[in-house]
């Protein structure tokens, strides 16, 4: 099954926990659901996700679409959508887009209000309340913000991700280093150049030793630091 992992990347919860910078406790619920007491009951809340890979060492592994699809799982949920809402929204949008990742995929952004539109009509979910009651709320959490750091294929599935924006040069492509961010001129990865000006102690001189320019090695430290805040 290796042929899966080519070209889609592949990321562990906590790789991706520190990539997202969502905890990774609440990552592996998503994708694996857990148990609970409710009134002395044991209950079960179901994963949010529709992972396609299994077990890799006996952990949950991730693609680049789901990677994705967590920061958009992550915005509604911060705005105090429902976990099950999610779920119904997921479920509306593969079966509108034909898609088994939707919300990585460009149309989401059009249709993602009619169909929670539609979810609030069906079910009368009051977690949905203030998204119905303010027409731009949910504009406001499928917002330009997820969107324009991502460059989309000629059918809208995302396919790379600029976390610093795109005026920096930090990349996270599926295609390239297994879905390590990288310094897209050169393709090395920003861990590897924040080791080194760690080592060698000035960015100047790894901009040497790699032969690169200075403003890349920056990017590099820079987003390295993000994800160890």
């Amino acid at each position: 099954d290796n042929y899966l992992y080519i070209g889609n990347g592949v990321y562990s919860v906590q790789e991706a926990s520190k990539i997202t910078g969502i905890k990774a406790r609440t990552i592996k619920r998503w994708l694996l659901g857990y148990q609970y007491k409710d009134k002395n009951k044991e209950r079960k809340s179901l994963p949010i996700l529709d992972r396609i890979y299994g077990l890799i060492d006996t952990k949950p592994a991730i693609n680049f679409s789901e990677l994705i699809e967590i920061r958009f799982i992550s915005a509604f949920s911060d705005r105090g959508v429902s976990k099950n809402t999610i779920r119904l929204a997921l479920a509306k949008a593969r079966e509108l887009f034909e898609e088994p990742h939707p919300f990585a995929f460009s149309q989401f952004k059009t249709d993602g209000k009619n169909i929670f539109a539609k979810i609030f009509q069906e079910t009368g979910d009051e977690s949905l309340l203030n998204l119905s009651k303010n027409q731009y709320a949910i504009v406001d959490v499928i917002s330009d913000k997820l969107y324009s750091c991502l460059d989309f294929d000629e059918i809208g599935r995302a396919m790379r991700w600029w976390p610093l924006g795109r005026e920096k040069d930090v990349l996270i492509d599926p295609k390239r280093s297994f879905g390590r961010p990288i310094i897209n001129k050169i393709g090395i990865p920003t861990a590897t150049l924040a080791n080194a000006v760690k080592a060698e102690g000035s960015t100047e001189r790894v901009a040497d030793l790699f032969e690169i320019d200075v403003k890349s090695v920056q990017s590099a430290v820079e987003y390295e630091k993000q994800l160890a805040a």
